[in-house]
Order: C-alpha cells, then structure tokens, then sequence
C-alpha cells in the first residue's frame, strides 16, 4: 500500500506538514505506480493500455475544508482513463491512494467516444508508413525513393464519418526533408494517410483536391499542462491575505483552417483536447526559452504502460522588469514621482506538430493577472500550383499555407474575497441618463451601462460599447468608492469562430462561439469541449461528452453563487511570406485586473525609482 512520501517542489509551501503532499500536488511516481497496479489487479485478466493517469484533484469543497483545518486532508485520488485492446472502448476509473484504503473507487465505461492521443500513439506512424508498400508507392511516384527521408507529422483526424468513433483514427500528413537537417515543411507532398492507432495499419491515402505580492499552487497535469491554483494577494493597505481565484488553466483550443477542399478540410486542430499541453511540453533551457534568476520544476507524467517518465525544467519561475508601473513629473518644481513594475512568469513551452505555443501567467505589482500565448514554429503548408490561393498565401514555390485561427478558451473559477459571485456586463453609453439636451449642452457625456448577468449563459465582446466584465463579489463593498469588490476581463483580442454555424466545426468548437461563457461551479466540469475530443461530433453526436453548451441547458442560476468563467481569444492568421520558414513570434493575452478591489493604488508600498 501506500505510505506517506515527502512534498514535492512547488513556488509555495502552502502546506506546513512537510511530509504528506499538499492536495493538489501533481501525483508523484510511487503514486502512479500504485494507481497503475491497483487498476490491473482491478481489471483482471482484461487487456489494456493507460491512455492517462492524473491527479483527481479534490472537491472545492473539500479542499477549502483542508484550508480551514489542516488536518482534514483530503484523500488522495488518480483518475486514469483506460482503452481497452482488441475492443478500443474506453473505461474512466478513480482509483484512492490513500493508505489501508487503496483500491478503484469507481469504474464506468464511456461510450461512443475517443480518448486523447498520446505521445506513444503518434511515435509510430512513421515506421508504420515506410514499410507499407502502397505509402511507398505514393511516394515512388513522386520520384522519393529514400523512404527515410520522408517525414509524417501525426495529427488527430477530426471527425470522418468513414469510420466515426468505431476506430481511433490519426491522420499523417507527409512531408520530404532531403538533408537530414532541412526543413520538410518547405516540401509538404500532395497526399495524407488514416492510420489506425489500435491495429497500427494505415486504412486510407487521401490525395488533395485540386481546387483552390502573491501566492499560490503550481499543479501541473497531462491535459492542461501548468494549473494554477488558491491564488491569493497581499493587500498591504488592509494588511491581511485575500483570495482573488481559485483555479485557473487554459482547458481547450481549437485551430480551424479555411480551404474547404477535401482532405484539407478536416483539419481543426484541438491541441489541449486532443493531445495534452502537459504530454506536449518541452524541456526549458537557460538563456534559450528563460533568462535570468530561475526556479524550474521538473514534471512527472503517466505512461501508457503505467509507469512514468520525467519531464526536467518543464514548469520555468522568474521574474522580470515590466516597465513603468506609474509616473508623474509635476512641472511646477520639476519633481517626479516613478516606480518600476516587477511581473513573476510562469511559463511552459508545448510543441503540438508544426506549431510552438509558449504560455505565460504573468502576475504584477498592481495586483494584475494576465495569461498571454505566444504563437511561433512554422506555418503547417500543403502543395498547391495555384499562383493567387484563395484561401491561404503562396510561401515558397508550389507551397501554400493556409488561414486558420487560433481560439483558445481560458477557465476561470474566480474566489474574490471569498466563493459567491456575480458577473456584470460594462458598457460604455453616450449620453446622459435624461434624453433632455439641457442635461449635456455640449454634448460629450457618456457613462457605464451595467447589466447582471442572471443565468448561464455565452456573451459577446463589443468593440463599440469597449465591453468588459466585472468578476464581483455581491457580499464585499469597496470602502473608497462603495461598489463591490471585483476583478475586471479586458478581453478585446477574441475573434468570432468564422465557421459556418451547424458546420462539424462549429459543434464541435461549439465553445468559440461566444467571448465569455459563465456556468454555475459543478464538480467534475473542466473541458468545454468535453472530456473527450478525438473524433467527437459535437452536441447532437456526443451526447456522453458533454462541454460547456450542455452546462448552460438549464439556465442554472449564476448571480450571488459559486461560478466558472470560460473566456476566449485568439488571433486569426492570413499567412505571408515573412512567417516563412519560421514564424516570428505573435502574443495574444487576456487580462483579469483589479476593479474596486482595494480601496488605492496597491502599489503604493513599492520603493520608488526617484522623488
């Protein structure tokens, strides 16, 4: 059985008993394993892969329970999902690490649905490919004959209704690097393959149409990568600790492309859902991916097999300079006032196929939060002789990249000074409250319009009215200007999904529909997209797999109670020569800043560069 290990590394020691974990530690290797173990003696003589093993991470209530009173710990639980051989079904399972009480807690097999792929799974297909002679032929025909210098980028399929969810499908797309240290997204060829990951054959070659002061707890998981979690400030006006949110990752995205030829067209990636931030995390070097004084935490993750492997520096902690946090020069003594901002990073690198997404939390000295991606690698190409492509740019001679997206969708379980609140919708109106000219002669009057969102719901971002949204906390009034304490989504990077509505992608994606979702708090809702993404069909097709569109069904009461917030961005890319070969770095962000939260600057405690 288990037997009590010592804390893992985390940026805080939140939990004073040394040697127990905190509860939302990452499961160790010892705990892995114990899960792997007591899920085979579980299952008996069946035959299976592990698809994931992670942390069940314990009930808000449970956890807060444990904040109050340290020696009410929570059990420690691993959550596993599980394929089984031959059938390719799929069995979820929570299985307690707890000591004399270690066993599966609860086992349910899920139907109709496709676990994420993992890095084992798409490992493979190269070696699958070159050995099968019609692969070789494709390529024979098009004057390859050094199978080893073709290379095959594994991607999730999407949905293909040639075989729905009764297989697990990847698709290849193939590419020729001729040195063995070129660039073979320079020389994309004109077919993909369909492989089964299962039998490990390839069923399909599909040829192109020709037609155009804070703390918190660092978690990190297989799916959503870093988690950031009991994140609390210093309010050094009131002298005391208060809690701002309670969770907070980035839990899906989807990348859609634009050319609506056939196979081109099933290409929209979703890179959280469909092969884990955590499973695509790069290893962190100094002085490359982080500069400065550094902290970094090294990362275990499961094994389909049930054991583990170590991923070093794959979490990176440091702080930078972020410019000028105020100022003012005051031009009657030529005196200045200036302080400096300091922003803590913390920060991942994930590799997902052709592109790179570097994740930063940026924390700063006014109490900001700001969660920004930026998006580099190198543009995913296809072969095409079309000199003006209608649906994407020529980069290189017969190569084009297509448009495409990038929605990601931020979750957001807000703890403003406490577990209740509310989110009000701000808009900024002309005019004044009387429509009498009397009351603004001049005509340059405008104000805040608010309105209390009632019931879950998606809205919208409004560039006219300069939209933004309140997180508030009903119960708590700022003692300066009397309103409620809250933090305040600036939000203004979010691009409508350009999808046609009822398309597969738009089901499917459903969740980039709307700028903001907000849902009541329920336990075991994290992924808008589902649970399980590969080869989902959204709504009507999945009716097992249920995201955020299925959490807003019963207009669940969302004013004065405990609530999620599910917030999208992204940037749409028309592609052009300079992204090629590689791609220069472009930032996308989303800001959670403090609105009538503290009653002035809270800043003001920082040592001023000048006086």
């Amino acid at each position: 059985m288990a037997t009590p290990v010592r804390k893992s590394s985390s940026y805080r020691e939140t939990y004073s008993s040394s040697c127990f974990l905190h509860p939302l530690d990452p499961l160790t290797t010892e705990e892995v394993e114990l899960a792997a173990r007591l899920i085979r003696e579980h299952a008996g003589p069946k035959k299976f892969k592990f698809n994931c093993i992670t942390l069940k991470e314990p009930l808000k209530s449970e956890y807060l329970e444990f904040c109050a009173n340290k020696n009410r710990v929570p059990p420690r639980q691993a959550y596993a999902t599980l394929v089984m051989k031959d059938t390719s079904s799929v069995t979820q399972c929570v299985v307690s690490l707890t000591h004399n009480m270690g066993g599966v807690v609860s086992w349910e097999h899920i139907p109709d649905v496709v676990p994420m792929l993992t890095p084992e799974d798409c490992s493979f297909i190269e070696d699958i490919a070159r050995s099968d002679e019609t692969f070789t032929k494709a390529c024979n025909d098009l004057g390859i004959t050094d199978m080893s210098t073709v290379c095959i980028d594994a991607w999730s399929i999407g949905h293909d209704p040639r075989w729905g969810r009764d297989r697990h499908l990847q698709q290849g797309l193939v590419y020729w690097r001729p040195p063995p240290a070129g660039n073979q997204y320079a020389h994309p060829l004109d077919f993909y393959i369909v492989v089964d990951t299962q039998t490990r054959e390839i069923l399909s070659i599909d040829t192109f149409d020709c037609e155009g002061g804070i703390s918190m707890h660092i978690g990190f998981n297989y799916r959503e990568g870093i988690v950031s979690s009991d994140i609390r400030i210093q309010d050094q006006t009131e002298h005391k600790e208060r809690t701002v949110f309670y969770r907070i990752s980035l839990v899906e995205m989807v990348v859609p492309y634009a050319h609506p030829g056939f196979p081109l067209n099933r290409r929209h990636a979703f890179n959280v859902g469909k092969y884990g931030l955590g499973f695509s995390t790069n290893l962190l070097k100094l002085g490359c991916d982080c500069k400065g004084s550094i902290r970094y935490l090294d990362r275990v993750l499961p094994t389909s097999e049930g054991s583990t492997s170590t991923i070093k520096n794959a979490i990176c902690i440091h702080e930078e300079d972020n410019g000028i946090l105020f100022k003012h020069s005051e031009l009657r003594d030529q005196s200045t006032v200036l302080c400096r901002d300091r922003k803590l990073v913390i920060s991942q690198i994930v590799t997902v196929g052709n592109y790179e997404y570097a994740l930063y939390h940026h924390f700063t000295l006014d109490g900001t939060y700001e969660f920004k991606v930026k998006l580099t690698g190198i543009l995913n190409t296809s072969n095409s002789k079309e000199a003006m492509p209608r649906y994407g740019t020529k980069v290189s001679d017969s190569v084009v990249a297509h448009n495409h997206q990038h929605i990601f969708s931020l979750r957001v379980d807000p703890a403003i000074d406490g577990p209740d609140s509310s989110v009000s919708q701000c808009d900024a109106v002309a005019g004044t409250v009387s429509p009498t000219t009397q009351a603004d002669p001049l005509g340059n009057a405008f104000h805040s319009q608010t309105t209390i969102l009632k019931e879950a719901q998606g809205v919208d971002y409004c560039h006219t009215s300069s939209r933004t949204w309140d997180i508030i906390n009903p119960n708590n009034i700022n003692p300066t200007s009397g309103m409620q304490v809250s933090y305040k989504i600036v939000n203004n990077q979010c691009p409508a999904l350009l999808a046609r509505p009822g398309s597969i992608i738009a089901e499917r994606a459903a969740f980039a529909r709307h700028s903001l979702w907000v849902v009541p708090y329920r336990d075991g809702e994290f992924f808008p997209a589902g649970r399980f993404v590969p080869q989902s069909g959204g709504k009507a097709m999945n009716p097992h797999n249920n995201g955020v569109t299925d959490w807003i069904d019963d207009k669940g009461c969302i004013e004065g109670t405990d609530i999620v917030c599910y917030i999208q961005f992204g940037v749409t890319h028309f592609p052009h020569p300079e992204d090629f070969p590689i791609m220069p770095a472009e930032d996308v962000s989303v800001v959670l800043r403090a609105n009538h939260f503290f009653s002035s600057n809270p800043a003001l405690w920082v040592p001023q560069s000048s006086d």
